[in-house]
């Protein structure tokens, strides 16, 4: 084997490490950090643009030199930046995925700490919105509530929830089997802010769900 192919194979090597060691930074540490799992992907969006502007100049340098017959020296160089930016991409991509998982929104939103381990069994809200406010729906199904029990101020059943989050449901147009159980024993979370934006959870414990609903001015 060449010395170029060596380097090559062992930038390839340090490229699928790297995006091996991306995928646990996020699935650990950034998954649990609102805050940093935003300031890492806006960090990662502008250096993944800014590294590919640069491959994509030096192709256009080579291209523009092997036209005009000259000695092209920038080929070692664009394959490095070539491999750079392909990890870059994919890293982008991992992180914007985790980035558009909802359950983050509702975190910053609303100063919790809901968990990742979910599935999202139903949503909706009224529209895009350019100033972000509308109605949201979701419901979402733990396989164990354990966690979600001891991170938020559960308070016992109260009608008036009830009526408030139907209030909303009923303008969402969401079908009604996809309503809480009203008549079940549940728990239920609510909170408002000073623009009187509000949150309406109720915890289905026989279920393993919580719905949640967004009113957001």
């Amino acid at each position: 084997m060449s010395f170029k192919s060596k380097v090559y194979l062992n930038i390839f090597i340090i490229g699928i490490l790297s995006l091996f060691a991306v995928y646990l930074f996020v699935e650990y540490k950034l998954s649990k950090d609102d805050l940093q799992l935003l300031s890492v992907w806006i960090s990662t969006i502008l250096f993944t643009i800014l590294i590919t502007i640069v491959f994509i100049v030096f192709i256009i340098i080579s291209f523009i030199r092997m036209l005009l017959k000259k000695k092209n020296c920038y080929w070692r160089v664009i394959g490095i930046i070539g491999i750079i930016t392909v990890i870059m991409l994919i890293s982008s991509v991992i992180i914007t995925k985790e980035q558009n998982l909802y359950y983050h929104a509702i975190n910053m939103n609303w100063n919790l700490n809901l968990p990742r381990n979910y599935e999202e069994i139903y949503y909706k809200d009224s529209g895009p919105s350019f100033n972000g406010d509308g109605e949201r729906y979701s419901i979402f199904k733990y396989e164990n509530l354990e966690e979600v029990n001891y991170l938020i101020d559960w308070q016992d059943k109260n009608n008036s929830i009830e009526i408030n989050m139907i209030s909303i449901l009923r303008k969402l147009e969401v079908p009604e089997e996809y309503y809480p159980n009203y008549n079940s024993n549940f728990k239920y979370y609510y909170y408002m802010k000073e623009d009187n934006s509000k949150i309406y959870m109720i915890l289905d414990i026989n279920l393993n769900k919580i719905y949640i609903v967004e009113d957001i001015f």
